[in-house]
């Protein structure tokens, strides 16, 4: 028989150390950084995010025409490509691959 998994046990496993450090501690979020701030440098990545989840793909197209950071991560680990896949929103998806092809290359 299996054991359900903690919720502390779930953020450290996708390495949420934010996440992991309220659930330890209590403290509010926003005392620790965001993952942006570990990861990429948050520009205009929130909104980016944002439209990514909602299928915005006009909103997307302008935000990456401004450099938006394609890396940003949300509280929960997850990057604009990987909420607008979620959501089913294959032409974001697209657009976010290439757009993180061009900043590795």
């Amino acid at each position: 028989m299996t054991h359900p998994k903690t919720p502390a046990q779930l953020a450290e496993a996708r390495q949420l150390t934010s996440t992991l450090n309220t659930l330890k501690t209590g403290e509010a979020p926003g005392s620790q950084p965001e993952p942006a701030a570990i990861s990429g440098t948050g520009k205009l990545g929130r909104e980016l995010l944002r439209a990514a989840w909602d299928g915005n793909l006009a909103e997307v197209k302008r935000l990456l025409s401004e450099d938006a950071d394609v890396q940003y991560r949300d509280s929960d680990g997850f990057r604009a490509i990987d909420r607008a896949r979620n959501n089913g929103h294959r032409a974001i998806v697209t657009l976010l691959r290439a757009a993180e092809k061009k900043k590795t290359n």
